[in-house]
């Protein structure tokens, strides 16, 4: 199984929230040579409608009396009985899947985005399909609120008055840096976690209200204050979100830049950390230097209703919708 903490894709990811987006997906997604397999498929209800559209699909369930029902109603497709986990047995069956569809709630029910990106990144480094489409409530509400830094697509007005905190992934200091002037604006209030000696601070500065740039480091701290007297540093341990907190400043933005969640191996450390300080400082956004974040807002798209543009057969998306 591939590391759970790990989100190595190269397949388009997907997410839908409920079983009309599922199947709404199936004409744009499955191609006439498309090879499918199906994850959680029940009764076989989603897998007749993708035979329709593609050269040959399986679906399997962990359930044996779901596979006989399947079996009996759809006699002309194939199905299995086995846990959407048993890489052998998917493997066992012989076949180069170009597209996996998941319906996580047909696997967990209640489903985490723990469960959601573990069994994605399983399929996507073993089985290395085209794309994946998943049945996700919580996976496309993360989609929706990911956006991978690029400066020539920058979230339309819409994405930005979505519910919720947005989570803007950076890869390396220099594209951190240059999200300063789209993302900070001279009504904010900013928390900088991981200021090291001040740099990124002194960049939010010019930009917004007021910053308060924090480390864990009281050397970098005390370096920071000698070389930007005029700027609001504390000692800070990132993830003690209550001492951010203890603060008494209303963020409305965070910038976090932490060694160990900037690289490729830190997803699931990186949603988590992500989250509580949605959920307890309510920041219109958070921007984090990590390219695991990146890639995933890169790789994992919410469904749109709008008819997406193909390239190289594949739809591509924007800032977080196909």
């Amino acid at each position: 199984m591939a590391n759970e903490r790990q989100f190595k894709s190269k397949a388009r990811i997907v997410a839908t929230r409920k079983e009309d987006e599922y199947q709404a997906s199936i004409p744009i997604w499955v191609m006439k040579d498309d090879v499918v397999l199906e994850v959680g498929c029940r009764t076989g209800k989603t897998t007749a409608v993708i035979a329709q559209y593609c050269k040959e699909v399986v679906g399997i369930d962990v359930s044996p009396d779901s596979i006989i029902q399947a079996r009996t109603k759809h006699p002309n497709l194939q199905f299995e009985a086995f846990d959407g986990f048993n890489l052998l047995s998917i493997q066992g069956l012989g076949k180069s899947f170009s597209k996996i569809y998941v319906d996580m709630s047909g696997i967990f029910g209640y489903v985490s985005v723990l469960d959601a990106i573990s069994l994605l990144s399983m399929y996507a480094t073993v089985l290395n399909p085209r794309a994946i489409v998943i049945k996700s409530q919580v996976l496309k509400s993360l989609a929706q609120r990911c956006f991978a830094w690029d400066p020539a697509q920058i979230p339309s007005e819409e994405e930005l008055l979505r519910p919720g905190t947005k989570f803007v992934g950076a890869r390396g200091v220099k594209e951190y840096r240059a999200t300063v002037p789209v993302w900070v604006n001279s009504e904010d209030i900013v928390l900088e976690i991981g200021c090291e000696w001040g740099t990124t601070t002194m960049l939010i500065a010019q930009h917004g209200k007021e910053v308060i740039g924090t480390d864990i480091s009281l050397d970098c701290i005390t370096r920071a204050r000698d070389m930007h007297p005029d700027i609001h540093f504390e000692v800070l341990d990132g993830f003690d979100v209550q001492a951010a907190l203890s603060l008494g400043r209303r963020f409305t933005k965070i910038y976090i830049d932490i060694s160990g969640l900037s690289g490729y191996h830190s997803l699931l450390d990186v949603i988590c950390l992500l989250n509580t300080y949605a959920v307890q400082l309510r920041p219109e956004a958070i921007i984090i230097k990590s390219g695991a974040l990146k890639h995933f807002a890169q790789k994992c798209v919410a469904w749109s209703a709008h008819d997406p543009k193909l390239v190289n057969g594949l739809p591509v998306g924007g800032w977080g919708s196909c």
